[in-house]
């Protein structure tokens, strides 16, 4: 299917639960966050450039929801690079006794209600197969809780906004996001997409440069198959791994460094 038509459907099915949630959302953030969105808002075109398939996919989400005064495509560009800005969660990873590995998260923000509604399961399909699940946001491209099928799961957290040295590191997000780097959905998207086993997603949400801070929460299917990838933009600066053995039976991590 083309990108630009790959979220008509779903973005005209949940348009007024989009519109909302984005007010909510948007408004909001801290000073620097909304400094940060005027300066995308300015300069969304680049994504044309850099971020072809993307962009073409958010075109989409425009076309569905059919509103350009509620809804124009610099907004909905700002909504799909809103982790970027900020975001707030929970990841909790554990190895049952009879070997099973669970993984749960939590998505924190404004209005649980809000997001609670447009929340929808996607299946992910290639030649007519399934490649993977996903838990989305109707109106954001980018997976942020994915599984593949008897493979691994995927979730992400955020590392803490709002300090005292935000600006920068918000410029640095936003210029990474023009210059062509994959934000941090859209990555572990292509993980999902293109890795078939753990090992394969583990090396990529461990290493591939990405435009802000996060942790990176993975389980497998067996073993001790689980971490907790604490990134930086150029690489991971700390792991968590499962050991049972050694009574690390659970892994949790919220949106701060515990290390």
């Amino acid at each position: 299917m083309p990108a630009a038509e790959r979220f008509v459907h779903v973005s005209s099915i949940y348009k007024e639960e989009i519109l909302a949630t984005a007010d909510t959302i948007i408004t909001s953030l801290c000073p620097a966050e909304q400094t940060a969105i005027k300066i995308m808002e300015q300069f969304y075109w680049v994504w044309d450039i850099t971020n072809h398939e993307q962009y073409e996919e958010i075109k989409g989400i425009v076309k569905g929801i059919n509103d350009e005064e509620r809804m124009s495509l610099p907004r909905a560009i700002v909504l799909n690079s809103i982790y970027e800005l900020g975001a707030w969660c929970t990841s909790i990873i554990a190895k049952q006794q009879d070997g099973t590995i669970i993984h749960g998260r939590n998505l924190d923000y404004p209005d649980a209600g809000q997001m609670r509604d447009m929340t929808f399961r996607a299946k992910f399909v290639r030649g007519g197969d399934e490649v993977f699940e996903a838990v989305m946001f109707a109106g954001i491209i980018g997976v942020y809780t994915g599984m593949k099928p008897n493979g691994f799961s995927i979730s992400q957290n955020t590392r803490a906004f709002c300090s005292p040295d935000t600006y920068p590191s918000l410029a640095e997000n936003i210029a990474m996001l023009w210059a062509g780097y994959k934000e941090n959905s859209w990555i572990i998207r292509d993980a999902l997409t293109n890795c078939d086993d753990y090992q394969c997603a583990y090396l990529k949400l461990r290493d591939e440069p990405q435009p802000s801070f996060g942790y990176n929460i993975l389980a497998g299917t067996k073993g001790d198959e689980g971490v907790v990838l604490a990134r930086d933009k150029w690489g991971t600066v700390h792991e968590d791994h499962l050991d049972s053995a050694n009574g690390i039976w659970y892994l949790v991590q919220t949106n701060n460094d515990h290390w």
